[in-house]
This record gives structure tokens, C-alpha cells and sequence, in this order.
């Protein structure tokens, strides 16, 4: 496990110092569903009420200094409801904070703001049917600290010991400026037109389609330079994502769903499809809606995902599982990342459009 450790730590530092044009790619989330800015800041106009949510990633946490992930989002609805024409819902506006790190005591570190708006177009009078379309600008940092590392420049051969911490390269923190958008087409009935009466259906609900959407975004559009070298080039490659979904009621309180997302940066790629199992309960005293769901996902040549998730009223936790699948496990016990995701939602006036 030291020795995985080791090799870890070794990569990541070549990948930074000895490649003359390094590619970076971003990180990824396993519940990309719920880290609904990260996938397309279109999401920021479609949602009715106030929420907050955090998400939380632990990626290979076998190794010490393994990878970490973790993001802040919250989205305020924008409504315009005086005048003479009133529309309602039409946008929001969203603010994320996000951070990534790995090495040991974190010292490969990337953070960074956005901020998004989103505006809602319904297409229909009933407004079932919304396009969406979102613009993101922000700030990140990147940086390295080589402390506690051994270089070669350092070694000293009469004694066998490494006398200084300097590698000889010269570093410095960077800061860019980040540029994104998406569009998002979503089509989500008034949940009221989706239960049947007992006493017609005998109690059983038809196969309904509940809800769907299909979206793309494209992040990091200017290609900001990322280097940390003082004399290296690191621009940053467009992040292409393209996702779908659909929801469908198979009986009175359960639903079952499909999504998957496609990510292209530079030349890695990545395939996410899975599935989701809901059972959902409404209260018609208080109207409060409770809903239990597992999934099972596929990284496809990556990992096995597992997912829970609960949700009530104003309150919403998940939680996933990865079980790597590649050759790295070889020589090493299978490595592991769990995901923890929790949100907050006030004072929940409109519709909740499901589509995942």
C-alpha cells in the first residue's frame, strides 16, 4: 500500500514537472444528478425554490493523500410577479465554491468560484415544458507545494541524504479566469395530473412518463491557461458534457429511471449510464412528499457504482459507492470512493420538475 502510495504521488509530480504540455482534466462526480451546476449551469434556471447543497468525494481513500473533492452550491429563483404582465418563474441565480486536492497533506490543490444564472423559457401554457439555458463565469486557483518531497537535485552522495526540499523548479500559483454555458431541455407535468384516483384504477397507477430532460454543456470555453511552472503551458481543454434521462411511474408510489452522461476534454472521455428504483409518498394532510431510491451505475472500463438516497420535505441526503474496476487493482486491494451529497431546500413554491 506504501509503495501505491509512492507511485501515486510520483505521477502526479512528473505529470506537472517533467511533461513539456501537460493535459488536465477535471474531476468528476459519481452522483453527477445531484451536482447539478457542475453538469450544466442550465440547472441553475430550473430550479422553483431557495436551495443549498454540498457534495462531498473521496476517491481512492486506501491511499493516503488520495484524491478529494468537494463543492458548495446554493441557487436563489428569480420570479417576476407584479406588473402587468406577470411570468412567475424565470431563472435563477446560482454561487458555487468548489476545491480539489491530493498528495500527501493535500498539496496538489485546486479551488475556485462561480457564479451562474439561468433562464427558464417555458414552451408551452401549462408549462410542462421548459428550455433552459445557462451562462457561468468565475475564478480558480492552482498550485503545488513541494515540501516534504525527496528530489535528486537535493541528494547529497558523500552523505546519502537528501540536505534541502528545493526541487530546482520554479513554481507558482496560478489564477484564471473560466468561462462556461449550457442549454437543457426538460419536460416535467404538474405532479398533481400524475396520481390517479383510487377508486377509478382500483387503487393501482398506470405506467405514467413522469418526467425527462436531455441537455449539453461546454466548460472552460476560453481554454485558461493552468500552469503552475513559471515557463510551462497548461491550457485547460474545453469540457464537453452531454447527459438525458427519463423518470416513469410504474404503480401508485413507485417510479423507476434512466440517465446517463457523456464527458469529452482533450482526449479522455468518460461514460456514465445507470439507473434509479423510487419509492415516493405523498402526505395529503401536509402535503410533505417522502422518497426512498438505489441505483446502480456503470463507469463504463472504470467502476461499479452503488447509490441510496433519501428525501423529505426540505432535506435531501445521498450517498454512493464506487468499486474500481481497472488493471490498478492488480497491486493493490480494490480501491474504493465513497460520495456523500446533502441539500437544503426553503420555502418550496413551485413545481419540483423530476427528471432523474
Amino acid at each position: 500500500m506504501m509503495r501505491l502510495g509512492k507511485l501515486l504521488y510520483i505521477s502526479l509530480l512528473l505529470t506537472i514537472i517533467v511533461s513539456p504540455k501537460v493535459r488536465a482534466q477535471d474531476p468528476s462526480f459519481s452522483q453527477f444528478y445531484n451536482a447539478r451546476l457542475y453538469l450544466n449551469p442550465a440547472f441553475a434556471g430550473t430550479e422553483e425554490d431557495i436551495i443549498v447543497s454540498a457534495t462531498y468525494r473521496s476517491q481512492w481513500n486506501q491511499l493516503q493523500g488520495g484524491y478529494q473533492s468537494n463543492q458548495v452550491t446554493g441557487v436563489l429563483p428569480i420570479r417576476i410577479e407584479k406588473g402587468i404582465q406577470p411570468r412567475g418563474h424565470i431563472g435563477g441565480l446560482g454561487v458555487s465554491v468548489y476545491q480539489d486536492q491530493a498528495g500527501p497533506n493535500g498539496s496538489f490543490r485546486n479551488v475556485g468560484g462561480n457564479i451562474t444564472f439561468g433562464y427558464d423559457l417555458p414552451l408551452d401554457n401549462k408549462r410542462t415544458q421548459h428550455l433552459v439555458f445557462g451562462l457561468q463565469t468565475g475564478f480558480g486557483q492552482r498550485s503545488i507545494t513541494p515540501e516534504g518531497y525527496q528530489w535528486g537535485s537535493t541528494y547529497n552522495p558523500s552523505t546519502g541524504q537528501f540536505d534541502g526540499t528545493s526541487s530546482g523548479v520554479l513554481l507558482n500559483d496560478k489564477a484564471y479566469f473560466d468561462v462556461s454555458g449550457g442549454v437543457l431541455w426538460q419536460y416535467a407535468p404538474d405532479r398533481k395530473n400524475v396520481y390517479y384516483e383510487k377508486s377509478t384504477h382500483y387503487g393501482k397507477r398506470l405506467s405514467t412518463f413522469e418526467g425527462a430532460s436531455l441537455g449539453v454543456a461546454a466548460y472552460h470555453l476560453n481554454s485558461p491557461e493552468t500552469s503552475v511552472l513559471i515557463d510551462g503551458g497548461d491550457p485547460l481543454p474545453v469540457l464537453i458534457k452531454s447527459h438525458g434521462s427519463v423518470v416513469l411511474g410504474i404503480a401508485e408510489r413507485l417510479f423507476v429511471s434512466g440517465s446517463g452522461v457523456a464527458l469529452f476534454q482533450g482526449e479522455a472521455n468518460q461514460i456514465n449510464v445507470g439507473s434509479f428504483l423510487t419509492y415516493r409518498r405523498a402526505s395529503f394532510r401536509t402535503q410533505e412528499e417522502t422518497m426512498l431510491r438505489v441505483g446502480g451505475w456503470y463507469r463504463l472500463q472504470d467502476a461499479y457504482v452503488a447509490t441510496a438516497e433519501i428525501q423529505h420535505a426540505g432535506f435531501h441526503l445521498g450517498f454512493s459507492y464506487d468499486m474500481n474496476t481497472t488493471a490498478i487493482n492488480a497491486i493493490s486491494n480494490p480501491l474504493t470512493t465513497y460520495e456523500i451529497f446533502a441539500a437544503f431546500r426553503f420555502g418550496q413554491r413551485g413545481n419540483r420538475r423530476l427528471v432523474y
